[in-house]
């Protein structure tokens, strides 16, 4: 009896399989793109950021594209919440941001719930820079499951790990790196705690 009579799948027809799966998925976003692109071909700001891009002139390319998108951007952030760079910060570079919390709570508390406990923490941020709300999360509730374990469990934390993100992106690691040691200091206690306890 072959394979394709038992109804199993070889390894090589799965990985096959789930290339097409994502090639399909990519081909789509592509396309999408393409047809933005397309509708804004003649536009004269899209004009100048070609010839930069093929000139490799990145000062240009960001002053013809980038810095047009960051003007509006920027724009319309102050129209509706007026002059908070921390909260305007925190919209434009949320992807900056969200990767390393992300990235942090893989490291430090592993994969389970990862991306639930960056929502949870991104969102604080975003109601902290907002209204000035205190960040204290509800370890007493039913599910805490997205709530950080071992690290940016508390306000004191979250604002100066974001803080010391803030600087890092506009050159000043400094406070980040001091950040990351008092985290690394954390997380080795904890595991030390974790390993007494199961003795």
């Amino acid at each position: 009896m072959t394979e394709e009579q038992s109804g199993e799948f070889s390894k090589e027809d799965l990985k096959k399989g789930l290339e097409n799966i994502f090639a399909s998925i990519l081909g789509e976003a592509g396309r999408a793109a393409q047809e933005v692109l397309s509708a804004h071909e003649n536009d004269p700001a899209i004009l100048e950021a070609t010839e930069a891009l093929r000139e490799l002139d990145y000062r240009r390319f960001k002053h013809a594209l980038l810095r047009r998108h960051d003007q509006l951007t920027d724009a319309l952030f102050k129209t509706v919440h007026g002059d908070n760079h921390h909260l305007l910060f925190l919209l434009k570079k949320q992807d900056f941001v969200s990767q390393h919390i992300r990235n942090l709570f893989v490291d430090v508390e592993g994969t389970s719930c990862c991306a639930d406990k960056e929502r949870t923490v991104m969102r604080a941020l975003v109601r902290h820079y907002h209204s000035g709300k205190q960040i204290a999360f509800n370890y007493d509730a039913e599910y805490t499951y997205m709530l950080p374990e071992i690290v940016l469990r508390d306000h004191d934390s979250i604002i100066a790990y974001f803080d010391g993100l803030y600087r890092l992106y506009y050159g000043n690691p400094k406070p980040y790196l001091a950040e990351m040691l008092k985290i690394a200091q954390q997380a080795q206690a904890a595991k030390a705690a974790a390993a007494v306890d199961a003795n």
